[in-house]
Order: C-alpha cells, then structure tokens, then sequence
C-alpha cells in the first residue's frame, strides 16, 4: 500500500479486474456511486472519472485530512432479468493508500495505481 505524506495531492487510478486477465465487466451499469472510507466514516466523492473497468480521481489534503488507511467502495446497479427488479446491486472495495505523518515515511509517488482482482 502506497503511503503518501500527509498535507500531498496525488492521483490515484483504481483498476478492477475479473481475474488477473479479464477486466471487470462494466456494460449497461448505472447510477454509480463512489465513496472514500477512512476510520470516521465514508465520504461520497463526485469528482471521478471511470472508464470502463477504471476509477481516476485526484486526492486532496482536505478529502485525505487524518493519518491512517483509506480505502475505495463503489457501488452500482447492473440490468439482469434473472433479478424480480431487473438489476443487480454490485460494490466493490479496496484499501488503497495510508497517509503518514513525516516525510521519511512516504513512497514519494505522485501517481498511484492500484489493481483488484476478484477472482484470484
């Protein structure tokens, strides 16, 4: 898990993947929502970008304010005729980054990229 010093931006790019080969599939999913969860609570955050099976945002120092892990959980519904409403609820989490208090501790990343796989 990538540490990052506290008081940075950083961009983060979220990746999920069905097994380590196949992408998860995103076709037809809607009303989408992403939080960003550390020991206080969850947060809904409305300024990202996904791109199929992908999550970009840019982390600020006021979303990111407290030392400690945080972590990713998206949820979203996917149409399936096999459910009496017509869709799926689906959510997704991960722990993607701790923010550390000095500047010994940081992995000096800028750019961070973190891959789940489901199906290992």
């Amino acid at each position: 898990m990538t540490k990052i010093r506290e008081g940075n931006d950083f961009r983060l790019k979220w990746i999920i993947m069905q097994d380590a080969a196949t992408p998860l599939e995103t076709a037809g999913i809607y009303d989408e929502h992403l939080y960003l969860i550390d020991f206080r609570g969850r947060v809904e955050l409305r300024d990202f970008q996904r791109t199929a099976n992908s999550i970009s945002l840019e982390v600020t120092p006021t979303m990111a304010p407290v030392l400690g892990i945080y972590a990713l959980h998206w949820v979203y519904k996917i149409p399936d005729d096999r459910f009496y409403r017509g869709y799926r609820n689906r959510a997704f989490d991960a722990e993607v980054f701790r923010i550390v208090g000095s500047s010994a501790e940081d992995d000096n990343k800028r750019e961070i990229e973190v891959i789940t796989i489901l199906n290992t």
